[in-house]
Protein backbone atom coordinates (compact mmCIF):
# COMPACT_ATOMS: atom_id res chain seq x y z
CA UNK A 1 0.00 0.00 0.00
CA UNK A 2 3.03 2.33 1.35
CA UNK A 3 4.36 1.72 -2.64
CA UNK A 4 1.74 2.58 -4.19
CA UNK A 5 0.79 6.18 -2.49
CA UNK A 6 4.28 6.67 -3.01
CA UNK A 7 4.10 5.95 -6.54
CA UNK A 8 1.22 8.08 -6.96
CA UNK A 9 2.87 11.31 -5.51
CA UNK A 10 5.96 10.39 -7.60
CA UNK A 11 3.61 10.68 -10.75
CA UNK A 12 1.57 14.12 -9.56
CA UNK A 13 5.01 15.59 -8.39
CA UNK A 14 6.60 15.13 -11.90
CA UNK A 15 3.41 15.91 -14.29
CA UNK A 16 3.12 19.56 -11.99
CA UNK A 17 6.86 20.34 -11.37
CA UNK A 18 10.57 20.97 -12.55
CA UNK A 19 11.97 17.88 -11.16
CA UNK A 20 15.89 18.37 -9.98
CA UNK A 21 17.99 15.30 -10.15
CA UNK A 22 20.43 14.28 -7.83
CA UNK A 23 23.26 13.32 -8.65
CA UNK A 24 23.08 13.56 -12.67
CA UNK A 25 22.10 17.14 -12.08
CA UNK A 26 23.16 18.13 -8.37
CA UNK A 27 25.97 16.57 -6.69
CA UNK A 28 24.41 17.23 -3.08
CA UNK A 29 20.74 16.85 -1.75
CA UNK A 30 21.10 19.81 -0.63
CA UNK A 31 22.05 21.85 -3.17
CA UNK A 32 19.46 20.59 -5.35
CA UNK A 33 17.12 22.17 -2.37
CA UNK A 34 19.26 25.43 -2.39
CA UNK A 35 18.05 25.46 -6.30
CA UNK A 36 14.33 24.26 -6.39
CA UNK A 37 11.22 26.07 -6.72
CA UNK A 38 8.02 25.95 -5.15
CA UNK A 39 6.43 22.62 -5.48
CA UNK A 40 9.29 21.74 -7.00
CA UNK A 41 10.15 17.48 -7.06
CA UNK A 42 13.91 16.70 -6.49
CA UNK A 43 14.35 12.95 -7.44
CA UNK A 44 17.13 11.00 -5.65
CA UNK A 45 19.00 7.99 -6.93
CA UNK A 46 19.36 5.39 -5.04
CA UNK A 47 22.37 5.29 -2.92
CA UNK A 48 23.53 5.98 0.29
CA UNK A 49 23.87 10.49 0.79
CA UNK A 50 25.89 11.61 3.96
CA UNK A 51 25.34 14.90 4.29
CA UNK A 52 22.45 16.78 6.14
CA UNK A 53 19.23 18.30 4.77
CA UNK A 54 17.46 21.44 5.32
CA UNK A 55 14.13 22.53 3.82
CA UNK A 56 12.40 25.49 3.92
CA UNK A 57 9.75 25.96 0.97
CA UNK A 58 6.78 23.50 -0.35
CA UNK A 59 8.88 20.52 -2.60
CA UNK A 60 8.46 16.65 -2.86
CA UNK A 61 11.62 14.46 -2.05
CA UNK A 62 11.46 11.22 -3.54
CA UNK A 63 13.98 8.50 -4.64
CA UNK A 64 13.95 7.45 -7.68
CA UNK A 65 14.34 3.71 -6.54
CA UNK A 66 11.69 3.80 -3.77
CA UNK A 67 12.64 4.83 -0.01
CA UNK A 68 14.22 0.95 0.92
CA UNK A 69 17.37 2.00 -2.05
CA UNK A 70 18.04 5.74 -0.57
CA UNK A 71 19.57 5.95 2.50
CA UNK A 72 20.49 9.71 4.18
CA UNK A 73 22.96 9.08 7.42
CA UNK A 74 23.87 12.90 7.91
CA UNK A 75 27.43 12.04 8.34
CA UNK A 76 26.00 10.49 11.75
CA UNK A 77 25.87 14.35 13.32
CA UNK A 78 23.12 16.42 13.91
CA UNK A 79 19.56 16.11 12.91
CA UNK A 80 19.81 14.51 9.49
CA UNK A 81 16.94 16.35 8.28
CA UNK A 82 15.26 19.45 9.12
CA UNK A 83 12.14 20.88 7.56
CA UNK A 84 11.58 24.73 8.29
CA UNK A 85 8.75 24.60 5.71
CA UNK A 86 5.17 26.07 5.87
CA UNK A 87 2.23 24.06 6.71
CA UNK A 88 1.94 20.23 5.99
CA UNK A 89 4.31 21.37 2.23
CA UNK A 90 7.20 18.79 2.45
CA UNK A 91 6.44 15.79 1.02
CA UNK A 92 9.57 13.08 1.59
Amino acid sequence: MLQFIYYILLSISLIYSGTLLVPSEYSTIQSAIDNANIQDTILVEAGEYEENISIDQELYLLSSSGPSNTTLNGSFSGSVVSVDAPGDSVYI
